[in-house]
C-alpha cells in the first residue's frame, strides 16, 4: 500500500492478519523497515509510520516529549481503528514500545530494540532493566 496522511502522521499498512506497529529511531523513517516488510506483511497487518518531524509526518511541537510520540502512536491506532497491536521499535521507537501503558489501549508491546538509544544516553544495563525497559541486541529483535 502507498503512503498516506492520517491527521498528522504518514502511515503506510501492508498486509493483513494481526496488527504490527514498527517504529523507527531518530533520524530515520518509516522506508527502515522495507527490508522486512515482504516476510512479515505476509502474516501480519504491517503498520509503518513516520515520527512527528521524521519523513512526510507534520514537525513536533517544541520541545517534543516521549509522551507526544506515545500520543502520537495511540491516536494513529485509534483512527485505523486497531485495539491490539505488537510493538516493534529500533532505538527511540524500542524505547516509545517501552513506554506504552498496554491496560490503556490493549497494546501487546513485543521485543522491542533500544542498545543504541540506551547507549546515545549513556544508560547501563543496569539503569534500563531497573526503569523497566528490556535491552535486547538488534540481531535478537529482529527474530521476533
Amino acid at each position: 500500500m502507498s503512503m498516506r496522511k492520517v491527521g498528522n502522521t504518514a502511515v503506510s499498512v501492508d498486509g493483513t492478519g494481526p496488527a504490527v506497529a514498527l517504529v523507527h529511531g531518530m533520524g530515520l523513517n518509516q522506508d527502515m523497515w522495507q527490508g522486512m516488510l515482504p516476510a512479515l506483511a505476509a502474516r501480519f497487518a504491517v503498520i509503518r509510520y513516520d515520527l512527528l518531524g521524521h519523513g512526510e509526518s507534520t514537525a513536533p511541537p517544541t520541545p517534543c516529549t516521549l509522551g507526544d510520540l506515545v500520543a502520537q502512536l495511540e491516536t494513529l491506532l485509534a483512527a485505523l481503528d486497531i485495539d491490539h497491536a505488537a510493538i516493534v521499535g529500533f532505538s527511540l521507537g524500542g524505547t516509545l514500545a517501552q513506554v506504552l501503558d498496554p491496560s490503556e489501549w490493549r497494546c501487546f508491546p513485543a521485543p522491542s530494540c533500544m542498545t543504541l538509544a540506551a547507549a546515545r544516553l549513556g544508560w547501563r544495563l543496569e539503569e534500563v532493566t531497573t526503569l523497566g525497559l528490556h535491552a535486547a541486541p538488534f540481531e535478537v529483535c529482529l527474530l521476533y
